[in-house]
């Protein structure tokens, strides 16, 4: 059944593409209606349809820096990379300023940088396999 599902996912998300001229561009909309008529399909022939949703509006702010370099390596990418962005993050340190005073700095040991062009593959290489 799962196998199922996802096909017809594809197939609901390729026609989706078709219509909006083949953008990469996806709205929540887009989204909404791919799971409308999704269970409107299968509820249509008489088949339970179940959901299960993730919450990631702060979901960038958990990945841990070492375990993310580890599943990088566990999926062979070139150590070149990896080593760039263990560099990258083994250095990001924050301050805060309140009142035109600024506080100490303290090092950030986890999440990744919020509006970076990599970050949303990162984060899927992060979460992929969780259920396992």
């Amino acid at each position: 059944m799962l196998a199922v599902t996802i096909l017809h996912w594809k197939l609901q998300l390729d026609h989706i593409r078709i219509v909006y001229n083949n953008t990469d561009v996806w709205s929540l909309d887009v989204y909404m209606f791919a799971l409308h008529e999704s269970v409107k399909y299968y509820a249509k022939y008489g088949t339970k349809v179940f959901g299960a949703f993730l919450d990631c509006s702060k979901a960038f702010d958990k990945v841990l820096h070492n375990a993310l370099l580890k599943k990088l390596l566990d999926k062979n990418v070139q150590i070149g990379f990896v080593l760039l962005l263990k560099n990258w993050y083994s250095h990001l340190c924050c301050s805060l300023k309140w009142n035109n005073a600024m506080g100490q700095w303290f090092p950030i040991l986890c999440g990744l940088r919020q509006g970076g062009v990599v970050s949303p593959y990162l984060y899927a290489i992060y979460v992929d396999n969780f259920n396992k």
